[in-house]
């Protein structure tokens, strides 16, 4: 292959091989005894070692050959570890490994020689089928559209705990959100004004008199936690209070804005 040429992949990107230095390439052969001129394909993952001198190749399962009935042939359709000596000029294969398939190998380890694969991924599944079943809980929130969402009852609403209520806030309606969100481009994920977008959340949220933080306190929320959250209960219940004796209570369903 001559270095001007590049090769198409199947997604239409071109690359060149050959580009490099010193680049070579060399072919997969595993060293069947039935199949000598077998060459593996698929490599997926490679591995240099933390001295620099061995390489590893991990190649696909993908890597079948059929037998005389014409079904894969176990001894010859596995996954393989190619080892190689890149101490020298060119590459040197000095070991292939062959693994089941299916498994999957990280890493050479720097203390050692040990290489860690996992077993194959088919050893975390089971064949036997349990009964199981699954109720989604609907925000009282969502209730307030026009989304098709199915009849209201004691199991897929949330249990009106002393956290539920505490945490609960009079919604702000489809029409406010429409409003406050107008410009933002939700068509695709990560794509918004990110600082725009938590203050508006912080706005509509904590409630538009509330600062919006400039400074992180670093408090670590890991210690003490039932405290916090106790301490955190109340002050969300007080804030209710208040906000409940400042303005009367408006009931009815509300509608999204078009």
């Amino acid at each position: 292959m001559a270095q001007s040429q590049p090769e198409i992949l199947p997604t239409g990107v071109s690359i060149t091989p050959l580009a490099e230095p010193g680049t070579t390439l060399q072919f997969l052969n595993p060293g069947l005894p039935t199949l000598p001129d077998f060459r593996v394909g698929m490599a997926v993952t490679s591995v240099l070692s933390p001295d620099g001198n061995t390489l590893l190749i991990l190649t696909s399962g993908f890597n079948q050959n059929l037998d005389a009935t014409g079904n894969v042939d176990p001894n010859t359709s596995n996954e393989y570890v190619f080892v190689f000596d890149v101490t020298g000029p060119s590459p040197r294969q000095v070991q292939v490994i062959q693994i089941a398939a299916n498994a999957t190998c990280w890493a050479l380890s720097p203390w050692d020689s040990m290489m860690d694969c996992s077993g194959p991924w088919t050893d975390v599944f089971t064949k036997v089928n349990k009964p199981w079943s699954y109720s989604p809980v609907v925000p009282d929130v969502l209730r307030t559209t026009q989304l098709p969402l199915p009849p209201a009852t004691a199991a897929n609403r949330l249990r009106q705990t002393r956290t539920v209520r505490a945490f609960s806030r009079p919604p702000r309606d489809a029409s406010y959100w429409g409003e406050k969100m107008a410009g933002l481009d939700f068509s695709r994920s990560d794509h918004l004004d990110s600082a725009r977008f938590n203050r508006l959340l912080w706005a509509g949220l904590k409630g538009e008199d509330t600062p919006y933080p400039t400074t992180r306190s670093g408090s670590d929320l890991r210690r003490n936690r039932q405290r916090l959250l106790a301490e955190t209960i109340r002050e969300q219940e007080r804030r209710k209070a208040e906000s409940s004796e400042a303005s009367p209570e408006v009931k009815g369903r509300v509608e999204p804005s078009k």
